[in-house]
């Protein structure tokens, strides 16, 4: 699991929810603190990314950052055999309704310059 800040935005990225996505929503809950303590709406600076080689851990992560409104992705695969990539199609990919909203979508425009 990594945690990365950015000058606008954490990440936390987890490859197994299956049996750190306790430790995953740790995670989650401590950026959340902080990002408030500094008066940041943490749906527009906290990005979630991970990876599990079972659908329903993956999808069960999925509708709980919906449900918090929490930008995320998050791909069904062997992160082992075939991690994610930008080459990646994207039929294996669950993407938070967040994810879209304009702060994020902006986000992923000037990223890709």
């Amino acid at each position: 699991m990594e945690s990365e800040k950015e000058a606008n935005h954490s990440e936390i990225e987890d490859q197994c929810f299956y049996f750190q996505g306790r430790k995953t929503k740790e995670n989650i809950r401590e950026a959340r603190k902080q990002l408030e303590k500094e008066n940041y709406n943490y749906q527009n600076h906290l990005l979630v990314s991970g990876q599990d080689i079972e659908e329903v851990p993956a999808l069960m992560c999925y509708i709980q950052l919906s449900l918090l409104g929490i930008a995320g992705y998050f791909k069904v695969g062997n992160s082992l055999i075939k991690p994610m990539t930008m080459a990646d199609d994207l039929k294996n990919y669950w993407f938070t309704p967040i994810y879209f909203s304009d702060v994020w979508t902006m986000r992923r425009l000037f990223h890709s310059i």
